[in-house]
């Protein structure tokens, strides 16, 4: 899945849920559901997911050769199944070429100077590299180190208090302070919203920084390797109007080093007292420039086809589909052989391939004829835009409209609580029900989402006035890191999710009818109309709900009292885990409504009555 945080994240992801436990009896289940039962195993589904996230593939990287050969993997086995080729020439690849923004090696660097020495430069994916996120540009400017970079006033703490960083360029560490102390009011043990890289970025441009070198700090992360994420963590597009970069820590002790001070100790000086250490580094200058280019990249989805066995529903298509591409790998430094550059992504996302490829398996060789053809879709490029499945919606293997549903499975292999996440069952009339059933015996609790405009493939066909679901198991620390390996897939909890996924497709392939598309409060509202607002940006918070980032001035949520760090938990008792449904709660509502909000602050929920303000009109 794509970022931020795909974290945001996203990308990342947000929402408003309904919690469902299927109790019907396993005696109830119908034949279909009684052969994906006996054929989706955990053997079907760890072999291809750990032959896809193995380090042979390269992390998998768009546009690559390593994606070439995982390509002809999946091509391999749907070939195996005797699954009808969907591609170009008879084959199984749907291939296309697509622009996409890239480091310019040539041209991005990044050079220190010391106090009486001269320039030193940084080697790019060694000792340095930019953030996807950050803006192109030059910097030649003094370097201020200001702490975790964090202004969070609802804690009493401000790392730029009493300083002035404008056209400076600012030190950072990564994270919090007291980060593993439980009772830190950063939380400790989670991360709020003020340790995302995007969060410090931005709130440097507030400050008016010239730029932004960011480095992981060695208190807490001793035994942690230096992991360089920087063109693969965040977001896909320029979000700053400011250079961004990450340092190794190395390189940022020598800073500290030539102003006579330990790096540790200040750390530890900082998280012992929660109290700011912040200081221009005199003499310390840094000169950057950073440089993207458009390539054009050749891309392929896969695609393989299980005819109806309806003559006239057999017209009409369920797509399922789970995108194939990761993040690939940084450069290897000859220093550190030992060091692991590979992000093999195997919950981001071999684990829904896995789980496509074990429902394909599942219904050939278990003889099931659904009355609808399916399309099973193994997407490139979603990491960096979604590229594949926009690719596919503009030339579909049936026309659109002759597609009753996508089913789309992107990070399901981290089941915990037996907790799965479905969004999207607001696009499509029944579409909560038709789940409902699926799962019944399976022993899931479904938390559900209206709204299929999270940024994953399913949303490429949401646009498109096609019902799409999304099937997922959540975030998690390893995301986009090279921690993301197969030894840490819930296998078990794996196959029960492609059990639940195949059991929903075969339900919306046989049933009389298809699920008609309904549109969202959102898309229904006219572009350009002042709709309601909250008055928040908030991010999916790692322990549920969704963290406050910033608060509007002046909003209903400012006046009601809403600070940056809360978590938003309900809003009119509907439970907030996504980004998307909270703007479809607030989109039912009319401007100067009131809705009561419950949130969580210091470990405690508090309720407030917020009333919603008037969005700025669109162009």
């Amino acid at each position: 899945m794509d970022s931020g945080v795909k974290r945001l994240c996203w990308a990342w992801l947000a929402a408003a849920w309904t919690l469902t436990i299927g109790l019907c009896p396993l005696g109830a289940q119908e034949t279909p559901e009684q052969t994906f039962d006996a054929l989706i195993t955990e053997a079907m589904v760890r072999a291809p997911l750990e032959h896809l996230a193995a380090d042979a593939f390269n992390g998998r990287l768009a546009g690559t050769d390593d994606m070439a050969r995982a390509a002809a993997y999946v091509a391999g086995q749907f070939k195996e199944m005797s699954l009808q080729p969907a591609g170009a020439d008879g084959g199984f690849l749907q291939a296309f070429s697509q622009g996409r923004r890239d480091v310019d090696r040539d041209k991005t660097s990044l050079a220190l100077t010391l106090p009486g020495s001269e320039p030193c430069s940084l080697r790019l994916d060694k000792t340095f590299v930019p953030f996807r996120f950050s803006a192109q540009g030059a910097l030649d400017a003094e370097v201020v180190f200001v702490g975790y970079g964090i202004t969070a006033p609802e804690h009493g703490y401000d790392d730029y208090a009493g300083l002035d960083v404008k056209g400076k360029v600012v030190l950072i560490m990564r994270y919090e302070p007291s980060e593993k102390d439980a009772e830190s009011p950063f939380k400790g043990l989670e991360h709020t919203q003020h340790a995302t890289f995007e969060a410090k970025a931005a709130n440097a441009e507030k400050h008016g920084a010239a730029g932004v070198l960011l480095f992981t700090g060695p208190h807490y992360h001793e035994d942690q390797r230096d992991e360089l994420y920087g063109y693969h963590a965040a977001a896909r597009r320029e979000s700053v109007d400011v250079p961004v970069l990450q340092l190794v820590r190395p390189e940022a002790e020598k800073l500290f080093t030539v102003c006579g001070k330990e790096l540790a100790k200040v750390q530890a000086g900082i998280d012992e007292k929660n109290s700011p250490q912040s200081w221009a580094m005199a003499g310390v200058r840094a000169k950057a420039t950073v440089v993207f280019r458009r390539t054009q990249t050749r891309m392929r989805n896969v695609v393989a086809v299980l005819p109806g066995a309806d003559e006239v529903l057999s017209r009409q298509v369920v797509v399922v589909g789970a995108h194939l591409d990761h993040i690939g790998a940084r450069s290897a430094d000859p220093d550190k052989p030992d060091q692991d550059v590979v992000f093999n992504g195997a919950d981001d996302n071999a684990s829904g391939v896995a789980a496509v490829l074990a429902m394909a398996r599942a219904m050939t060789q278990g003889g099931v004829k659904p009355r609808r053809t399916i399309v099973f879709v193994a997407f490139d490029g979603e990491e960096i835009g979604l590229f594949g499945s926009r690719h596919y919606v503009a030339h579909p293997v049936r026309p659109l409209e002759k597609t009753a549903a996508m089913v789309n499975l992107d990070m399901v292999g981290r089941l915990r609580s037996d907790t799965l996440m479905v969004l999207g069952v607001g696009s499509g009339a029944g579409l909560k029900d038709t789940v409902d059933r699926a799962v019944a015996g399976l022993g899931l609790k479904v938390l559900y989402g209206q709204s299929a405009m999270a940024p994953a493939d399913s949303m490429s066909f949401a646009m498109r006035r096609v019902p799409a679901l999304f099937f997922h198991t959540g975030l998690h620390l390893d995301y986009h890191r090279v921690s993301d390996e197969a030894s840490k897939i819930n296998y078990p909890g794996l196959a029960r999710v492609a059990r639940a996924a195949a059991r929903t497709v075969l339900a919306i392939a046989d049933a009389d009818e298809a699920p008609k598309y309904t549109a969202t409060a959102m898309q229904q509202r006219a572009r350009g109309a002042r709709g309601p607002m909250l008055g928040v940006s908030a991010l999916p918070g790692d322990a549920g709900g969704l963290a406050v980032r910033q608060v509007v001035p002046g909003s209903g949520a400012e006046k009601a009292g809403v600070r940056p760090g809360d978590v938003l938990v309900t809003v009119d008792g509907k439970a907030v885990v996504s980004v998307p449904d909270l703007a479809e709660m607030i989109a039912g509502h009319k401007v100067g409504d009131k809705v009561k909000v419950v949130l969580r602050r210091d470990g405690a929920e508090q309720t407030l009555e917020v009333t919603l303000g008037a969005r700025a009109a669109q162009d």
